[in-house]
Protein backbone atom coordinates (compact mmCIF):
# COMPACT_ATOMS: atom_id res chain seq x y z
CA UNK A 1 0.00 0.00 0.00
CA UNK A 2 2.70 2.89 0.33
CA UNK A 3 3.81 2.56 -3.48
CA UNK A 4 0.08 2.99 -4.37
CA UNK A 5 -0.30 5.85 -1.51
CA UNK A 6 2.93 7.39 -3.18
CA UNK A 7 1.97 6.98 -6.67
CA UNK A 8 -1.54 8.39 -6.06
CA UNK A 9 0.40 11.23 -4.45
CA UNK A 10 2.28 11.58 -7.21
CA UNK A 11 -0.23 11.86 -9.91
CA UNK A 12 -2.51 14.26 -7.44
CA UNK A 13 0.68 16.71 -7.12
CA UNK A 14 0.84 17.03 -11.17
CA UNK A 15 -2.70 17.90 -11.17
CA UNK A 16 -2.74 20.39 -8.39
CA UNK A 17 0.95 21.70 -9.34
CA UNK A 18 -0.69 22.44 -12.87
CA UNK A 19 -3.75 24.64 -11.18
CA UNK A 20 -1.00 26.49 -9.44
CA UNK A 21 0.16 27.48 -12.69
CA UNK A 22 -3.04 29.10 -14.71
CA UNK A 23 -2.47 31.87 -15.31
CA UNK A 24 -4.93 34.62 -15.44
CA UNK A 25 -9.05 34.28 -15.10
CA UNK A 26 -9.35 30.49 -15.78
CA UNK A 27 -10.78 29.68 -12.10
CA UNK A 28 -12.89 26.66 -14.00
CA UNK A 29 -10.11 25.00 -15.10
CA UNK A 30 -7.82 25.40 -11.95
CA UNK A 31 -11.53 24.10 -10.12
CA UNK A 32 -11.10 20.89 -12.34
CA UNK A 33 -7.21 20.36 -11.93
CA UNK A 34 -8.04 20.73 -7.97
CA UNK A 35 -10.99 18.37 -8.54
CA UNK A 36 -8.73 15.50 -9.46
CA UNK A 37 -5.74 16.27 -7.18
CA UNK A 38 -7.72 16.39 -4.27
CA UNK A 39 -9.38 13.32 -4.91
CA UNK A 40 -5.89 11.70 -5.61
CA UNK A 41 -4.18 13.09 -2.56
CA UNK A 42 -6.86 12.42 0.04
CA UNK A 43 -6.95 8.83 -1.40
CA UNK A 44 -3.29 8.83 -0.72
CA UNK A 45 -3.58 9.47 2.70
CA UNK A 46 -6.34 6.53 3.18
CA UNK A 47 -3.65 4.14 1.83
CA UNK A 48 -1.10 5.69 3.98
CA UNK A 49 -2.92 4.79 6.82
CA UNK A 50 -1.83 8.11 8.31
CA UNK A 51 -3.37 11.64 8.32
CA UNK A 52 -7.34 10.56 8.26
CA UNK A 53 -7.90 14.00 8.99
CA UNK A 54 -5.93 15.16 5.69
CA UNK A 55 -7.17 12.30 3.53
CA UNK A 56 -10.82 13.06 4.96
CA UNK A 57 -10.72 16.66 3.99
CA UNK A 58 -9.60 16.60 0.74
CA UNK A 59 -12.15 14.28 0.16
CA UNK A 60 -14.59 16.50 1.37
CA UNK A 61 -13.11 19.37 -0.80
CA UNK A 62 -13.94 17.50 -3.78
CA UNK A 63 -17.50 17.89 -3.35
CA UNK A 64 -17.07 21.55 -2.40
CA UNK A 65 -15.21 21.60 -5.86
CA UNK A 66 -17.80 20.30 -7.69
CA UNK A 67 -20.42 22.90 -6.11
CA UNK A 68 -18.38 25.59 -6.62
CA UNK A 69 -17.60 24.61 -10.33
CA UNK A 70 -21.39 24.44 -11.06
CA UNK A 71 -21.37 28.11 -9.66
CA UNK A 72 -18.53 29.17 -11.94
CA UNK A 73 -20.54 27.37 -15.05
CA UNK A 74 -23.36 29.63 -14.01
CA UNK A 75 -21.12 32.98 -13.53
CA UNK A 76 -23.24 32.78 -10.35
CA UNK A 77 -21.30 34.34 -7.07
CA UNK A 78 -21.48 31.56 -3.89
CA UNK A 79 -23.74 32.23 -1.43
CA UNK A 80 -22.45 33.17 1.66
CA UNK A 81 -24.58 30.84 3.78
CA UNK A 82 -22.75 28.32 1.51
CA UNK A 83 -19.15 28.96 2.40
CA UNK A 84 -20.18 29.16 5.71
CA UNK A 85 -21.83 25.68 5.69
CA UNK A 86 -18.27 24.81 4.10
CA UNK A 87 -15.98 26.36 6.62
CA UNK A 88 -18.87 24.03 9.41
CA UNK A 89 -18.32 20.88 7.14
CA UNK A 90 -14.35 20.78 7.85
CA UNK A 91 -14.92 21.81 11.45
CA UNK A 92 -17.06 19.32 12.41
CA UNK A 93 -15.49 16.43 10.28
CA UNK A 94 -11.92 17.16 11.72
CA UNK A 95 -13.06 17.69 15.51
CA UNK A 96 -15.13 13.84 14.59
CA UNK A 97 -12.02 12.10 12.93
CA UNK A 98 -9.28 13.84 15.12
CA UNK A 99 -10.40 14.76 18.67
CA UNK A 100 -9.26 17.99 20.30
CA UNK A 101 -5.70 17.47 19.50
CA UNK A 102 -2.70 19.84 17.55
CA UNK A 103 -3.04 17.84 14.48
CA UNK A 104 -6.74 18.59 14.09
CA UNK A 105 -6.46 22.12 14.55
CA UNK A 106 -4.24 22.84 12.30
CA UNK A 107 -6.05 20.79 9.59
CA UNK A 108 -8.72 22.75 10.10
CA UNK A 109 -6.57 26.09 9.74
CA UNK A 110 -5.31 24.30 6.50
CA UNK A 111 -9.00 23.19 5.58
CA UNK A 112 -9.85 27.49 5.65
CA UNK A 113 -7.04 28.49 3.71
CA UNK A 114 -8.29 26.14 0.98
CA UNK A 115 -12.00 27.56 1.16
CA UNK A 116 -10.74 30.86 0.69
CA UNK A 117 -8.70 29.31 -2.19
CA UNK A 118 -11.76 27.86 -4.36
CA UNK A 119 -13.67 30.93 -3.86
CA UNK A 120 -11.27 33.39 -5.18
CA UNK A 121 -12.36 34.73 -8.84
CA UNK A 122 -8.87 33.89 -10.39
CA UNK A 123 -4.99 32.60 -10.31
CA UNK A 124 -3.62 35.51 -8.43
CA UNK A 125 -5.84 34.91 -5.38
CA UNK A 126 -5.96 31.21 -5.60
CA UNK A 127 -2.19 31.26 -5.63
CA UNK A 128 -1.71 33.55 -2.39
CA UNK A 129 -4.52 31.34 -0.84
CA UNK A 130 -2.76 28.12 -2.05
CA UNK A 131 0.50 30.01 -0.50
CA UNK A 132 -0.69 29.46 3.16
CA UNK A 133 -2.33 26.24 2.50
CA UNK A 134 0.58 24.88 1.54
CA UNK A 135 2.44 25.99 4.60
CA UNK A 136 -0.71 25.02 6.84
CA UNK A 137 -0.73 21.48 5.17
CA UNK A 138 3.00 21.11 5.66
CA UNK A 139 2.91 21.47 9.16
CA UNK A 140 -0.11 18.66 9.24
CA UNK A 141 1.82 15.96 7.73
CA UNK A 142 5.03 16.67 10.22
CA UNK A 143 2.86 16.33 12.61
CA UNK A 144 0.91 13.43 11.94
CA UNK A 145 4.01 11.65 9.94
CA UNK A 146 2.04 11.90 6.68
CA UNK A 147 5.84 12.14 4.69
CA UNK A 148 3.96 11.46 1.12
CA UNK A 149 2.20 14.24 1.93
CA UNK A 150 4.60 16.77 2.99
CA UNK A 151 6.57 15.85 -0.16
CA UNK A 152 3.15 17.00 -1.80
CA UNK A 153 2.96 20.41 0.11
CA UNK A 154 6.58 21.63 0.13
CA UNK A 155 6.30 20.72 -3.43
CA UNK A 156 3.36 22.75 -3.95
CA UNK A 157 4.78 25.52 -2.33
CA UNK A 158 7.73 25.94 -4.48
CA UNK A 159 5.55 25.78 -7.46
CA UNK A 160 3.21 28.17 -5.89
CA UNK A 161 6.20 30.74 -5.28
CA UNK A 162 7.24 30.11 -8.69
CA UNK A 163 3.48 30.79 -9.84
CA UNK A 164 3.60 33.93 -7.86
CA UNK A 165 7.17 35.05 -9.13
CA UNK A 166 5.98 34.16 -13.06
CA UNK A 167 2.39 35.24 -12.89
CA UNK A 168 1.95 38.01 -10.31
CA UNK A 169 4.99 39.88 -9.62
CA UNK A 170 6.09 40.47 -13.28
CA UNK A 171 2.97 41.86 -13.69
CA UNK A 172 2.61 43.72 -10.78
CA UNK A 173 5.76 45.39 -11.70
CA UNK A 174 5.11 46.10 -15.54
CA UNK A 175 1.62 47.65 -13.74
CA UNK A 176 3.59 49.49 -11.50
Amino acid sequence: MPLLSFTLNLIGLGAIVLASLIKGEKMKRILVLLFIGNALVGISYLFADNGINGGASCLLATVQIVINYAFQSKGKPIPKWLIALYAAGFIALNLWLGGLGLATFVAIAACMTFVASILQSGGRGYRLCSLANAVTWGAYDIITHSYNGLITHGTLLVITVIGIVIHDLKRTLKEG
